[in-house]
């Protein structure tokens, strides 16, 4: 099978934002994410890592922040995308999305 890259079909897309090739919403790995586990972003030593370490050196507020609230609310709003994806996806079900920036081409 051969693709004419000049008049593409219906099975590939470019993103009408980034430009990325967009992949089927179906077998994407967006649509089944465990979200608000997150990886530890900082190099070395924080003040923060430890509540007794930020309450005498730090700030209670950041470390209540990055330990507490970041992780909830990513799960949360995680939870939240992966439930709308998966209306999109039952009312249209050739959807297209992008793995750059997430952009929905909703199909049927």
């Amino acid at each position: 099978m051969t693709y004419d890259l000049e008049n593409p079909g219906r099975g590939i897309c470019e993103c009408p934002k980034c430009r990325y090739t967009m992949e089927p919403l179906r077998k994407s790995a967006f649509l089944a994410r465990n979200e608000g586990y997150m990886l530890d972003s900082g190099v070395g030593w924080d003040a923060d890592d430890n509540v007794a370490t930020s309450f005498l050196f730090g700030s209670l507020s950041r470390f209540l922040w990055r330990h507490f609230v970041e992780p909830i609310s990513h799960k949360l709003f995680g939870e939240w995308r992966n439930r709308a994806r998966q209306r999109v996806l039952k009312e249209f079900p050739a959807s297209l999305i992008c793995p750059h920036c997430q952009y929905i081409l909703r199909r049927k």
